[in-house]
């Protein structure tokens, strides 16, 4: 389910060559984990806690879970559209608006799939907050990441 839009923003990258710009994106977003490591570490310890939980209940298998597909291909999607429109002319202001509106409706839809989620899968809680506060901290960061490089204003 998650790997045929992967599969679509991989090689849509490869074709436009936009790959190494992604990746770096991708470097400059993930590691900012580890300087939240106060919230990050906590989290991913409850994580690891709700997983063992819900596979001691044997409810990893539940199509509930699914709404937790959109949580890690949305981040990627902002990175993938901040290489394919990278605007290379630091801190002129000339770049297009529409870009960053969609980066906005995306930070935003994230928020509410992340509730949906929390909602829809009562009784694996445990797993499905965590899970949706690591990607929306992820997705804080990526926006970030993407944002600038689409308007070129880097702090």
């Amino acid at each position: 389910m998650t790997g045929i839009p992967l599969l679509f923003e991989v090689s849509f990258l490869l074709v436009t060559g936009s790959m190494e710009r992604f990746l770096w994106l991708s470097s400059q977003s993930i590691p900012a984990l580890i300087i939240v490591w106060p919230i990050s570490v906590p989290l991913l310890i409850w994580l690891y806690f709700g997983w063992n939980s819900c596979l001691k209940r044997d409810e990893l298998g539940s199509l509930r879970l699914l709404w937790l597909t959109p949580l890690i291909v949305l981040p990627i999607t902002m990175l993938f559209w901040g290489a394919l429109f990278y605007n290379p002319d630091f801190y002129s202001g000339i770049y297009d608006r529409g870009h960053i509106s969609f980066l906005r409706l995306i930070f935003l839809s994230m928020f509410v799939i992340a509730i949906l989620a929390i909602l829809s899968n009562h009784g694996r809680n445990s797993f499905v907050i965590p899970f949706s506060l690591i990607a929306l901290l992820i997705n804080f960061f990526c926006a970030f990441a993407a944002g600038s490089a689409i308007s070129g204003e880097w702090i």
